[in-house]
């Protein structure tokens, strides 16, 4: 696998992109808007793992092993990393998921990318 990839599984991983993208495709919408908000919520998932993949890839100095890359650009980041962390742990316990909540994270890692 090439650095690129490994970065961005790495990423998925780490901030539980993977996760918020299976668990919207989880969801079944009620009507045409709510399927296409949860599209959409979707789509910006890929698109903010693929900007924070560059993010990782842009660091100065960027020779470490690819899980060190990472842990140092997300620890890097500070209370926005820990928000989308933390507000992820919370999503893995509730019971019932839907859109306003995926809304949130959506926001978070939108945050977390133009950090």
């Amino acid at each position: 696998m090439t650095k690129v990839g490994a970065v961005y599984f790495g990423i998925g991983s780490s901030l539980s992109v993977d996760w918020l993208k299976n668990a919207a495709a989880s969801l079944t919408p009620e009507n045409k808007w709510q399927k296409r908000a949860l599209d959409a919520v979707v789509d910006d998932f890929f698109a903010h793992q693929s900007a924070l993949t560059q993010r990782v890839l842009d660091m100065r100095g960027n020779n470490r092993p690819v899980d060190k890359s990472i842990e140092q650009w997300v620890d890097g980041r500070g209370a926005a990393a820990t928000r989308v962390r933390e507000l992820v742990g919370y999503l893995r316990t509730v019971d019932s998921l839907d859109i306003s909540i995926l809304a949130a994270a959506n926001r978070e890692l939108r945050n977390l990318v133009g950090d």
